[in-house]
């Protein structure tokens, strides 16, 4: 299946876990932020094939598990390093971007974000998110 998708003309593509509401609100907040950037949404679980996931350079199990943000060189930051890459694309977090670098808080960023997405189906998702319901 090809993809559906021109990267040619986008600078960031975020992707998400669509299946998940809590991600669906950081999408929508992200998007009410942004003003500066052309970029795209990928919908991670429906919208991503295959060749997207070549594209990238990453196994489908990474976009799966975490909120990636790639650019046209290939590149990409997951989790806690995907959400500071994307705080340069937006103005208004530029005031706290340069502490987002200052050891510990990347450290800390990565146990957070890994400690919300496990926990994300008791913030508000649906039981779809819940790893340990059967889908």
């Amino acid at each position: 299946m090809n993809s559906i998708i021109d990267y040619q003309h986008k600078k960031a593509i975020l992707v998400f876990d669509d299946a998940c509401q809590f991600c669906q609100r950081a999408v929508r907040v992200v998007k009410a932020l942004n003003s500066l950037v052309n970029w795209v949404c990928i919908k991670g679980q429906s919208d991503i094939t295959d060749e997207d996931c070549r594209h990238f350079g990453v196994e489908r199990d990474v976009i799966k598990d975490f909120f990636v943000i790639s650019w046209p060189s290939k590149s990409y930051a997951t989790g806690f390093y995907g959400y500071r890459k994307l705080a340069t694309y937006l103005p208004l977090l530029w005031l706290i971007l340069p502490f987002l670098f200052i050891p510990p808080i990347p450290q800390l960023g990565q146990q957070v974000y890994k400690w919300v997405a496990a926990n994300r189906y008791k913030m508000g998702c649906s039981e779809t998110c819940n790893p340990d319901s059967p889908q």
